[in-house]
């Protein structure tokens, strides 16, 4: 069998920023939280952990995500500030969120007039995504992250998508996003779109 090879556990040094911890993982990229040599500003390196001839899918994604992020530029979506390679494995440099996501934040309740700031928040930024012709498609408060200053944006476009690409997707039967999240079209194997988030974030609400 064909070797593939695996970013180590603590990459090689990412020019101009300087690592400082790990944040978390996932199937295919590592999260780390950084310090920006020239402002020394926290930021995120979500770096992948493959070089992109070992996982080509992976790395479309990857190349993918940075688009759409940086597309929809709102207060309400999470900023990316550049990108670049840590030796031969891809990283994206993305704004860092101390006081983590809505999921930690309803843990503590939020009184209604909170609540209704959350969805104005977020609906101001479904709607700049959505200008831009994309569907998140796994819209839920683990994927909304809380600013210092307790904004929030919405973040993670792993499974993003154009919207003339989503009905392709429900051909081949993939469904995407989170169930406690789904819209009912998508259990029927319809293709999602702008609804599809609204739903979402109906059911957040």
């Amino acid at each position: 069998p064909e070797t593939v090879i695996v970013l180590p556990m603590m990459p090689d040094a990412v020019e101009g920023y300087k690592i400082v911890s790990l944040l978390g993982e996932g199937s295919h990229a590592r999260a780390w939280l950084a310090e920006r040599d020239e402002d020394r500003r926290p930021v995120v390196l979500k770096i992948l952990k493959t070089a992109p001839a070992e996982d080509i899918g992976a790395f479309q994604s990857f190349r993918q995500e940075h688009a759409f992020i940086a597309e929809s530029r709102h207060a309400g979506v999470a900023e990316i500030f550049g990108h670049g390679y840590a030796g031969a494995y891809p990283y994206l440099a993305m704004e860092y969120f101390p006081r983590g996501s809505l999921k930690d934040a309803v843990q503590s309740a939020l009184v209604p007039r909170q609540a209704m700031a959350v969805l104005a928040q977020l609906a101001g930024a479904l709607e700049q995504i959505h200008a831009n012709r994309i569907v998140h498609r796994d819209l839920k408060p683990a994927n909304v992250l809380v600013r210092d200053d307790g904004s929030m944006a919405i973040a993670d476009f792993g499974v993003a998508a154009r919207l003339e690409a989503v009905g392709a997707d429900a051909k081949k039967q993939e469904v995407f996003g989170s169930p406690h999240y789904f819209a009912p079209e998508l259990i029927r194997g319809e293709p999602a779109s702008r609804l599809t988030d609204i739903y979402s974030l109906g059911v957040m609400f």
